[in-house]
């Protein structure tokens, strides 16, 4: 029997990690009121919106995040409690603000 297959060309090896976008981090493992509101500008970073990410809040404060489409308008604050996790997927972001809530807090950010 005859192995066609390996007689047929293969596609080159494609370095996935060459063409795959690089993610943004953010954080403040010190977020206090001096340092608020915080504004990530995520299009700067990557030099175009963000389509997926996630938000930690690390500390042992509160602090809310607001999201905008074009760096300007942001829309309805959300409160995020010590250790939430906010994932966002199939969106559009070029800023997130993170405004203190009086208590000291860290948060993460990563965005791609």
């Amino acid at each position: 029997m005859v192995d066609n297959y390996s007689q047929t060309r293969r596609p080159s090896q494609v370095n996935i990690i060459e063409i795959a976008d690089t993610p943004e981090f953010f954080e403040d493992t010190s977020f206090v009121s001096g340092d608020s509101p915080f504004t990530a500008d995520v299009n700067t970073a990557l030099g175009r919106n963000a389509t997926s990410g996630y938000i930690i809040n690390d500390g042992t404060g509160g602090f809310t995040i607001a999201f905008s489409i074009d760096g300007s308008a942001f829309g309805d604050a959300i409160t995020m409690k010590k250790n939430e996790v906010i994932n966002f997927t199939n969106q559009s972001v070029d800023s997130i603000k993170i405004t203190h809530s009086g208590t000291d807090s860290a948060y993460r950010i990563s965005c791609i």
